[in-house]
């Protein structure tokens, strides 16, 4: 596969970058945003359809949850298994392994508030 004339795995390691760049930004003292829109827009341009049925993924666990963080969670935790349903080779299921890791650390205070029943859901007023 060729994106932009360049292989696939340039490709991916560009959207591997981009979403490094977006969770540890140099100019917000490494601090940023947990990369999974980011994460989906790479996955989008390196396999479409693995980018496609991830998104309906976390919105199908969004949609019965409620939680936005478990359905990202759960999205990238399938997104191996996606990959190679999807036949993306050795290169695609690396990927996918390390957005899931990235994910993972980044979603940490969310794992910990989802285990402890603390975690808001989508549509939940907060409390003042």
């Amino acid at each position: 596969m060729k994106v932009s004339g360049y292989g696939a795995p340039y490709a991916g390691l560009a959207g591997l970058l981009a979403v490094t760049g977006h969770d540890y930004p140099v100019f917000f003292r490494f601090r940023g945003g947990k990369g999974v829109a980011t994460s989906i827009g790479a996955l989008l341009v390196y396999a479409p359809y693995v980018g496609l049925f991830t998104v309906l993924i976390w919105l199908a666990v969004l949609f019965i949850s409620r939680y936005s963080s478990l359905g990202a969670l759960t999205a990238f935790t399938l997104l191996p298994l996606n990959m190679l349903v999807f036949k993306k080779g050795l290169t695609g299921l690396s990927l996918s392994f390390l957005f899931a890791i990235l994910i993972y650390i980044k979603h940490r205070e969310n794992i910990r508030r989802l285990l402890q029943g603390r975690e808001s859901r989508v549509g939940q007023k907060k409390n003042n």
